[in-house]
């Protein structure tokens, strides 16, 4: 009883942590094409992000010395031990997050990232992640420093949309969003 209140205790402080932590990363926004492998909805942005900016595939977008820029989309329908629920698939888009600042910054898509597909939100999924093999966006990037992972989701076999918002902080009201259709 006591090692599983110990371990509880742990979490909480750990998760606190954590959070307090990522209330201030921030990211930007301007264009820059680059690989593809599905494109993305054309519209791309230039200048510095608003509140109702949106991106491609291939579009950076830039937050306060943090440059995300979607590389490429793929739909799974198993991954190897992963296996999506019937009727579901797996997507997923890798992003490169690179630093621009002179300061260490910490990168979270679980409190920087929501969903929708064909309106619904969405939740990021680990199964999803495990089944492209990758790890999640998340990390501590040190000023000049590059991080590659996949935001991935599981979602219905017949999805037609989805949407990435991805804001500055966990408060932000700006934020930008990468759109993919069909």
């Amino acid at each position: 009883m006591k090692k599983a209140l110990l371990v509880l205790l742990a979490f909480v402080v750990c998760f606190s942590c954590t959070g307090c932590a990522l209330l201030g990363v921030y990211f930007s926004s301007s264009t820059n094409s680059t690989e593809q492998n599905l494109p993305f909805d054309d519209e791309g942005g230039e200048d510095q992000a608003t509140s109702d900016e949106t991106f491609g595939m291939g579009d950076e977008m830039e937050f306060d010395g943090l440059t995300f820029t979607a590389m490429e989309f793929k739909q799974l329908g198993s991954g190897g031990i992963f296996q999506p629920a019937e009727g579901k698939v797996f997507i997923g888009v890798r992003f490169i997050v690179e630093n621009t600042s002179d300061e260490e910054v910490t990168v979270s898509s679980l409190v920087m990232m929501s969903s929708t597909v064909d309106g619904e939100t969405v939740t990021e999924s680990i199964s999803a992640v495990g089944a492209f093999g990758s790890k999640m966006l998340s990390g501590t990037l040190a000023a000049g420093d590059e991080l590659t992972g996949w935001y991935c989701m599981e979602v219905s076999r017949d999805w037609q949309s989805f949407e990435i918002e991805i804001r500055p902080n966990l408060f932000s009201t700006e934020k930008a969003t990468f759109v993919y259709e069909r």
